[in-house]
């Protein structure tokens, strides 16, 4: 994890690949901090697993952010879609309802209208 200044909101990034790739992690890094700064936050933590799978929550830079989130350390995450928190979409549900539960902001650079009925529907699947 890379740490940047944070400021009074607690806010940090995740960017995750399957495939190592220094090239790529540094241009979703690149974005997604991008979007986060245009959000009005310039100072965040950034967590990122690189080549690592989407399939499983067992991603050492994953379990940091959700470890520093259940300290209250972070309540915003901005993330560049959906798919890189994780491949599974009921996982993905759960995952969001436990940290809105929290308090925590999900900001997504590539789905910015995802709300919590999305959420909501994907856990009657």
């Amino acid at each position: 994890m890379q740490k940047i200044h944070r400021n009074e909101d607690n806010v940090a990034i995740y960017c995750r690949l399957a495939q190592q790739d220094d090239t790529c992690m540094a241009l979703q890094k690149s974005v997604v901090l991008d979007y986060a700064r245009k959000q009005g936050y310039t100072d965040v933590a950034i967590y990122a697993d690189d080549g690592a799978s989407g399939l499983d929550f067992n991603r050492r830079d994953f379990k940091q952010l959700n470890a520093d989130i259940a300290e209250g350390r972070i309540n915003v995450v901005v993330v560049n879609s959906l798919d890189r928190i994780s491949r599974n979409v009921l996982e993905i549900a759960q995952w969001i309802d436990e940290i809105s539960n929290k308090g925590v902001t999900l900001l997504f650079v590539n789905e910015p209208e995802i709300s919590i009925s999305f959420v909501e529907a994907l856990e009657t699947l």
